[in-house]
């Protein structure tokens, strides 16, 4: 007993710090019933004279409100605020975009140790909106029984993970979102967008370290979380709350990469052999049925959110499922001529008609005939080209589709006239039965939807040390020398001063980059130093003097070639003039 009032004093010093929201690379744990996922991680590492400087930054989606984020560290850490602007160098550097804008605010804090059931309060302070606790402890166990006792949806079978951390004498550093922080508009937009401000830890190790095996916690979170949102509700009906979307990430003229979610604003399903409009039809059903009839669905997103000028780099189709089969191919074709959703809510004998005014199988809208009936992929109704495929696995719940980032280029730009979808099962047999915008059967709406996790992140880690590193199934895109000038001009602190400040003069800088599987997160990341220095790209010095050397070259050449002219210009002068006559 006396052991675990030591463990629960520590899991309770790390979640009680605030009452809203904690973000970051290392563990994320949300409550029962909702969701919460890291989509990529990103870190720049200084290791100099045996202090690594760890600057993380993390993207994220998910529906919690309150969830705890704890980061591990082999040595003793200080914290401070980070700036985005490190990672939008290192982009302009070699190559890579980093997504979001940097956000600056005031830094305030305080210091206290706080000892107790064998567990130390290294220090409390804010840094930026974030209220941090560093603490360590001696103890074997960890945070399961408290955040379990919390309410908070943490799998016991993780638990040798935290402990593993505490027997060999890590630090934790826990933060949340300081609640007043809350009231600032321009903080609560920027963590609905799955980001938040970057933080620099630094603390001393003999090896540089990305502490990674933390993360793989929400790989066991995944299943009983879904486990818990295909219970169903009973309380009512919430319009759209399941209905298609289609998630773009885009690139505005600002070089800031942003995420806009469209909303469905026309749907409709078409069968074969009925003339019957079923615009208002609760389910997009697709495929093919026991007695021969095919269907299709057509979706149409409302883009107008997307600047025109903006570089489309990926989109996603989300569907909710209320049945499928297994196997069965589904794809997207871009609609080539205008349709109208109708009016009719089963097709049921109602046909089509001046009123009803939608689409069916035979029909765009009333009237107005498709050139091949069921809508034909000719180039004329719909693209020969798929700009999307898909497989159902038999699962409900959410289905996603990646999608030809082109198509969605082609409506922001005005290029292509934006008629939305048509969704076609092209192999397999069976109908998918998705949910529509119209869906108003409560026994189809599912507590807290979440889309579906993504089983891969991607990981990018700028590393700077005395050599070039290297780490097992990471690829290098970059790895030449940098100058110590051009790392203090990388990102300055709230203060103007340099971020990130070495006391060498030169060093390697290596771009490592992989996607992993939740699953492989079974191990930190200890970097050893590459083989060979074998250089990618060009050598970093301080901006400007780059540019400067051909300068002086081209000055140096243009001065020695004048005084080459002149020199000949001299001799040439000097033979042709007539010699001069001697007088007695």
């Amino acid at each position: 007993m006396y052991i675990l009032r030591k463990v629960f004093f520590l899991l309770a010093v790390i979640i009680l710090m605030a009452p809203s929201l904690v973000f970051a690379d290392g563990m994320i744990v949300p409550p029962p019933d909702y969701w919460m996922q890291e989509t990529d991680q990103q870190a720049v590492i200084l290791y100099d004279k045996g202090v690594e400087t760890l600057v993380v930054s993390t993207t994220f989606r998910g529906n919690a409100d309150d969830f705890a984020w704890i980061v591990p560290v082999p040595g003793k850490p200080e914290v401070s605020g980070g700036s985005d602007e490190l990672f939008t160098s290192l982009q302009e550097l070699t190559g890579y975009p980093y997504t979001y804008e940097p956000n600056y605010y005031g830094l305030g804090t305080s210091e206290d140790k706080v000892s107790g059931g064998g567990v130390t309060v290294v220090e409390t302070k804010q840094i930026d909106y974030y209220d941090v606790t560093v603490l360590t402890s001696d103890e074997q166990n960890a945070l399961v029984n408290w955040l379990q006792e919390h309410e908070f949806d943490f799998p016991d079978s993780a638990s040798y993970i935290l402990n593993s951390y505490i027997e060999n004498g890590w630090y934790f550093v826990a933060m949340r979102i300081n609640p007043e922080s809350l009231d600032w508009t321009d903080v609560t937009e920027q963590l609905r967008t799955g980001h938040a401000t970057p933080v620099v830890i630094s603390f001393e190790t003999d090896n540089i370290v990305y502490p990674l095996k933390i993360s793989s916690v929400v790989s066991q979170q995944i299943e009983p979380t879904l486990k818990v949102q295909t219970e169903y509700l009973d309380t009512g009906f919430i319009e759209q709350e399941n209905a298609p979307t289609l998630t773009v990430r885009y690139r505005n003229s600002s070089d800031i990469v942003q995420t806009a979610v469209l909303e469905d604003i026309a749907d409709s399903i078409v069968t074969t052999y009925t003339s019957n409009n079923y615009g208002k039809f609760d389910l997009c059903d697709i495929g093919r049925s026991s007695s021969s009839e095919s269907h299709a669905c057509l979706i149409k997103f409302d883009t107008s959110g997307i600047p025109k000028n903006a570089t489309i780099i990926s989109a996603e189709l989300g569907l909710y499922a209320q049945s499928t089969p297994i196997d069965l191919r589904i794809d997207a074709y871009q609609i080539l001529q205008e349709w109208r959703e109708g009016k009719s809510s089963n097709g049921s004998g109602e046909g089509n008609n001046a009123d009803i005014d939608g689409v069916t199988a035979r029909e765009r809208y009333y009237g107005t005939p498709w050139d091949t009936e069921f809508i034909g992929t000719n180039g004329i109704d719909a693209s020969v080209k798929s700009y999307g495929t898909s497989t159902t696995s038999g699962a409900l719940g959410q289905h996603t589709m990646i999608m030809d980032p082109g198509l969605v280029s082609g409506w922001i730009s005005g290029n292509a006239a934006n008629y939305g979808i048509v969704l076609k099962a092209t192999s397999g047999s069976g109908v998918a039965a998705f949910l529509s915008r119209d869906t108003k059967d409560t026994d189809w709406h599912i507590q807290n939807p979440s889309p579906a996790f993504a089983s891969n992140v991607d990981i990018l880690l700028y590393v700077i040390a005395d050599n070039q590193m290297s780490l097992p199934n990471f690829t290098a895109t970059f790895a030449n020398t940098i100058d110590k000038e051009s790392i203090k001009n990388l990102a300055l602190n709230d203060q103007g001063d340099p971020l990130l400040d070495p006391s060498g003069k030169k060093y390697f800088l290596t771009k490592l980059s992989a996607t992993m599987q939740y699953a492989e997160m079974t191990e930190d990341l200890f970097f050893r130093d590459a083989s060979a220095n074998e250089t990618i790209g060009d050598p970093i010095t301080r901006p400007g003097s780059k540019s400067m050397h051909p300068f002086y070259i081209a000055v140096g050449a243009a001065v020695a070639l004048s005084i080459g002219l002149a020199v000949i210009i001299l001799i040439v002068s000097q033979k042709s003039s007539p010699p001069t006559s001697i007088k007695n």
